[in-house]
């Protein structure tokens, strides 16, 4: 699951689990709800934050894969590729303990640290770091292979080699950082754990770009990927030993039986982040088995946008996980209740106005990104950003259940949904062709949101339809607000360019937020709309008073 401390400076994790609880026990009226409103202002919080990670390394990325192509060249750029996938398939190591130590340490955050607690974390330390070796050892070994298939020349096959054993390198330091992660992900330090990503991608991006400058070659530019790594897994380390020294690790005796009773719901966790992503790309090896290449690149060029905001809004609702766990294992269900109306509520709040506005521009976007497109291919756009929206609206609802340990209705759910996607699009992909794929999986989508909210509402003693007008109340007027310039802009004879798809989008989006504040956002919702509101106010005061006071101190 994959990755500031302003936020958290004044807001602290026992701050927070003592709102979650019964705040009315020993509060005012008045303080009992402004305890209530923090606590869901730093729930929405975390899921902003927990994308900043994200944007971060999506941004570095797209910068660095040209640099790196231009610098390296496509052979050993290929290589490089090839080591890294190599590492990703080998994640599959640490057993889905992670989420088991997200589950475990969130709940001590309404309770007192357990000696059992501290011994599983303790223990999944050692599976993290006996995996970490492990997969850097399968790394170097399963390199040698895999570098002869590839064709390489003699200069480079030379090096290949030496490659992989840094690879390997780099995937153990990433391990262990993923594992002081999933701590700080627990202690709902969603801002802490994103800064070390951030660190880690900026460092590893910087060295690489001086590097090239260099002229250094691959063998430099993977050293510094296992410096980087090993340092931002200590860095990692450092920051949980300084936010919670109960889960320092520490070296010592391997306990095994606090492991092994939390084994089955990490690999469970496994299967069905498997299970989930065969479901978004199963479809397009369908599409090009059954349809050849060129559909396939009409189909993914369609998915493109749709699907980056998927990964925005799965992270938002990565931030119920913790929070539903704390509550659990506190056995409060009103605070449960909450966390699902309020997740799912600002999933909904911040999906609604991106998905609308990429249905309006969509074919200008793709026009503009691809140059000529297919009718086809735009409605494989707004079909699929449709389906994110309505996966978005289950994400709130699948990390409650998650957090709940409620792995039996997850499995069966998400089973039921990839043998259905494969079906429909299999049906769909000979009567309608990739369009057909698009409906296929937006069907799917559809069911699998019933099934989720249904299960997390039942979890939680409340009607599925109360659940959905609740979360759904006052968004009518910000989603008027939010078309009309969109569709106002894409149909005026400033239509096409960048220009147009970037001010529709900007326009827009300022008309929803504005409308939210005014009419139909929560207390909480205009709390988190008037954050970036002031800062671009403040910056302004600030800009104005410098150059006003440099302007009367100059001759």
């Amino acid at each position: 699951m994959g990755p500031s401390g302003t936020r958290n400076s004044h807001f602290s994790p026992e701050q927070a689990s003592s709102s979650f609880a019964n705040p009315s026990q020993s509060m005012k009226p008045d303080e009992s709800k402004t305890a209530n409103v923090e606590a869901r202002v730093r729930l929405m919080w975390d899921g902003v934050i927990n994308n900043s990670g994200l944007v971060v390394s999506g941004l570095v990325s797209l910068i660095l894969v040209p640099i790196l192509l231009r610098g390296l060249g496509a052979e050993a750029y290929g290589l490089w590729i090839a080591a890294m996938v190599l590492g990703s398939l080998m994640s599959v190591l640490d057993l889905g303990l992670g989420t088991s130590v997200i589950r475990e340490v969130a709940a001590t955050l309404s309770t007192e640290t357990s000696d059992e607690t501290t011994r599983f974390v303790k223990a999944t330390g050692y599976a993290y770091l006996a995996s970490a070796l492990v997969g850097a050892l399968l790394i170097a070994i399963l390199g040698v292979p895999l570098s002869a298939g590839l064709h390489l020349s003699a200069g480079i096959r030379q090096i290949a080699f030496t490659v992989f054993v840094f690879a390997g390198l780099t995937f153990a330091g990433d391990q262990l950082r993923a594992f002081t992660g999933s701590i700080l992900y627990g202690l709902r330090r969603f801002d802490a754990a994103n800064l070390v990503l951030i660190v880690a991608v900026l460092l590893r991006a910087g060295g690489v770009i001086i590097l090239l400058r260099l002229g250094r070659g691959l063998v430099a530019v993977a050293t510094w990927h296992a410096v980087t790594a090993a340092t931002t897994a200590l860095v990692g380390f450092a920051v949980v030993s300084r936010l919670s020294p109960h889960f320092r690790f520490r070296l010592g005796r391997f306990d095994w039986s606090s492991l092994r009773t939390h084994i089955p719901f990490g690999v469970a966790s496994q299967i069905a982040m498997w299970l989930i992503n065969a479901i978004w790309s199963v479809p397009p090896l369908l599409i090009g088995a059954v349809l050849g290449s060129p559909s396939l690149t009409q189909f993914h060029i369609g998915q493109k946008f749709p699907l980056a905001v998927s990964g925005l809004t799965w992270r938002v609702g990565e931030a119920v996980f913790p929070a539903a766990s704390e509550s659990e294992r506190a056995n409060n269900l009103p605070r449960t209740r909450e966390i699902l109306e309020v997740g799912t509520r600002w999933i909904i709040v911040l999906a609604l106005p991106i998905c609308l506005v990429l249905s309006i521009v969509g074919a200008d976007l793709l026009q503009v990104w691809v140059g000529e497109v297919r009718p086809d291919t735009v409605k494989v756009f707004r079909l699929t950003t449709a389906a994110v929206f309505i996966s978005a609206m289950g994400d709130g609802a699948l990390n409650l259940l998650w957090g709940r340990g409620a792995m039996r209705t997850i499995l069966v759910t998400v089973s039921g949904m990839a043998v259905l996607s494969v079906g429909l699009t299999l049906a769909f992909l000979f009567w309608v062709g990739i369009v057909g794929a698009a409906w296929a999986l937006l069907g799917t989508v559809t069911l699998g949101w019933l099934a989720y909210v249904r299960a997390a509402s039942h979890a939680c003693g409340i009607g599925m339809f109360g659940l959905i007008r609740a979360t759904s109340r006052g968004l009518l007027i910000p989603f008027v607000a939010c078309a009309v310039p969109a569709l106002g802009i894409t149909h005026s004879r400033y239509a096409g360019g960048w220009l147009a798809v970037v001010g529709a989008s900007f326009v827009a989006g300022c008309a929803y937020a504005a409308a939210l504040y005014v009419s139909g956002g929560r207390e909480e919702e205009r709390a988190i709309i008037r954050r970036p509101a002031v800062l671009a106010v403040s910056l302004v005061r600030s800009f104005y008073r410098g150059v006003w006071g440099t302007s009367r101190r100059a001759p």
